[in-house]
């Protein structure tokens, strides 16, 4: 669960991110495009890590090594 403070971090940096992206499609600039491609790719392979990271550890390869 999300504390008050946890909850307003992740409301404030999508409202920069929307402003900032809302700014570049309105000023046909790709660089704020870029950045959100960015953004997601990076989440995605967050994502992913650690999922990796979780099925590792549950399998016990990790106590092996």
């Amino acid at each position: 669960m999300l504390t008050s403070n946890e909850s307003n971090d992740l409301f404030f940096l999508f409202i920069i991110v929307s402003c900032f992206t809302l700014n570049s499609i309105l000023n046909l600039d790709l660089r704020g495009l870029i950045y959100l491609v960015g953004l997601l790719l990076a989440c995605f392979v967050a994502t992913v890590v650690s999922k990796i990271g979780v099925a590792i550890k549950n399998s016990g390869i990790a106590s092996d090594l």
